[in-house]
């Protein structure tokens, strides 16, 4: 549980820098990565019919979701700092990042 906490606190303060990035930067100019282009590519081709302006729980949380979750951020270690971090969401991307709105992803 403290780990998790920990994981959250960081993921929450992440989440405050790239909000405000994002809001600030037209998205097609920003890059959070070196590697954006071949996380971006992956995630198509490993996740290609989820749907990311409103996600459904289930489709990140569920043991059949992990078991695809898993292999994909392992690709990148070594690569992304923090590869393995637990990540806020906001589950409707038109909204903001509030309790209602928001899940951690780990």
């Amino acid at each position: 549980p403290n780990v998790e906490l920990m994981w959250a606190m960081r993921a929450y303060q992440h989440a405050e820098v790239y909000f405000n990035l994002i809001s600030s930067v037209d998205p097609k100019f920003l890059k959070l990565t070196k590697a954006d282009e071949q996380i971006y590519g992956d995630f198509r081709k490993t996740f290609g019919d989820l749907k990311i302006d409103v996600l459904d729980p289930e489709e990140l949380k569920s043991e059949p979701a992990k078991e695809k979750w898993r292999p994909f951020c392992m690709r990148f270690e070594g690569v992304v700092e923090d590869f393995n971090y637990g990540t806020l969401l906001r589950l409707d991307c038109s909204k903001g990042y509030t309790e209602e709105n928001t899940i951690f992803g780990e």
